[in-house]
């Protein structure tokens, strides 16, 4: 959008452009968002890493559960893991079997509950960040200066007004 002088009246008026970058779109859509979302957008990124370190960790877990089940080489696994494997073994093969699913159940079990919470704490923050840009978009209207406004070309403002904000 950029601002230009109506002839009539002196004032300025936003206008879209023919072609703003989708940077400088991205940058403006995310600080909107940010001010909007607050900690909540925060907290939702918290989230979606959490649960790509659950899901990290569930695949790890797969290596040990495949060697217990006699599948799979008897290669090592080094590093941390590779000693928390070695630990879960030391009690023997039988019952390390149930000590991993046990712990894979519940890393899935967790993940699932984050995923779920996640997908609903995102739903609300969309819905709330869209129905915040109406209202603006529709705040912006009624204020507007409607001589320039209808100058401008009919073409823009049908865009605006139907396809740039999602219904």
């Amino acid at each position: 959008f950029a601002s230009t002088r109506c002839a009539q009246s002196g004032q300025f008026v936003t206008a879209p452009t023919s072609s703003p970058s989708a940077f400088a779109t991205f940058v403006a859509y995310s600080r909107c968002l940010r001010q909007h979302a607050g900690r909540r957008l925060w907290f939702a990124l918290a989230l979606l890493i959490a649960i790509g370190g659950l899901e990290g960790t569930g695949l790890l877990l797969l290596v040990p559960l495949l060697h217990s089940l006699g599948l799979g080489g008897r290669s090592g696994i080094p590093g941390d893991a590779g000693s928390l494997i070695a630990s879960l073994h030391d009690g023997g093969s039988t019952a390390a079997l149930p000590a991993i699913l046990a712990i894979f159940v519940a890393i899935k079990a967790a993940q699932a509950g984050l995923r779920a919470g996640s997908n609903l704490l995102n739903l609300r923050l969309e819905t709330g960040f869209v129905c915040f840009l109406r209202e603006r978009f529709y705040r912006a209207m009624m204020v507007a200066n409607w001589l320039c406004l209808t100058r401008q070309r009919n073409s823009d403002l049908t865009q605006t007004l139907l396809a740039e904000l999602p219904i």
